[in-house]
């Protein structure tokens, strides 16, 4: 790790997290505003005054602590830089000699592997990864393909122009769109708690998960989306044929 001198008296390490999204080298908001020492809210306000208005083609989210969606940013290098310069010429010069090292010193790149050996290996792996998460079928080759494409830049999926199907042809709902639909307008929460009390959902710290009976009647998606921890974002939709265990009970 190396160390950001700020000015005679402060020298902080620093490891900017320089990862590969869709192919191109990127940095998140959340890591460039803690590098500027900045609180993450104030840093993208900042954005738009910086880059002009045209930051909207490197808006993304992502899920926090408390497992809320929140706004941010993925920059490539030329806009990381931009806004590192915008606190200062230091941070500016940091994040552009990091950027370079990190292009002079770059071991043979897993993309280069044979696509039928190596990417087929890490596609294996990150399935059985997914499926440790409670993903299946289809929803973890996904999952899969997105993983590897981070890693390699490559998606199986994509390469292999295979369009991936939900394996059962029926509408999905959330709590919310079931309680609307079904249930007079019943809040998402105590469609929630009829479930776990159905037997079909059960509360894992602050996440829904299915049991064997409720797999009958939902399918768990992977959102493409992280939380904080880097762990995969799942949601549960359940099929209309949930509403008649939730009636029967």
């Amino acid at each position: 790790m190396r160390q950001l001198v700020l000015n005679e008296n402060q020298a902080v390490a620093f490891d900017l997290p320089i990862m590969i999204r869709d192919g191109v080298e990127v940095m998140s908001s959340m890591d460039l505003a803690k590098m500027c020492g900045q609180a993450h809210s104030d840093f993208l306000k900042k954005v738009p005054k910086v880059l002009n208005g045209g930051q909207g083609k490197f808006s993304s989210s992502y899920f926090n602590s408390q497992n809320k969606e929140q706004p941010c940013y993925y920059f490539p290098q030329r806009e990381s830089c931009l806004m590192a310069m915008s606190y200062s010429y230091e941070l500016q010069a940091y994040v552009y000699d990091r950027w370079h090292d990190l292009e002079t010193s770059k071991p043979k790149p897993v993309e280069q592997c044979s696509p039928y050996t190596d990417l087929a290996k890490i596609t294996a792996d990150k399935k059985a990864l997914a499926e440790l998460f409670g993903l299946s079928g289809n929803q973890a080759l996904l999952s899969a393909s997105r993983a590897t494409e981070a890693l390699t830049g490559y998606n199986p999926i994509k390469m292999l122009g295979v369009e991936l199907q939900s394996e059962r042809k029926e509408k999905t709902f959330t709590v919310t769109e079931l309680g609307k639909a079904c249930f007079d307008g019943l809040s998402g929460r105590k469609v929630n708690q009829l479930l776990m009390e159905s037997g079909l959902q059960v509360k894992a710290g602050k996440h829904w998960e299915l049991t064997e009976a409720g797999k009958t009647h939902a399918e768990l998606l992977d959102t493409g989306k992280s939380h904080s921890n880097g762990t995969p974002v799942k949601q549960i939709k359940w099929y209309r044929s949930v509403v008649d265990c939730l009636q029967a009970a």
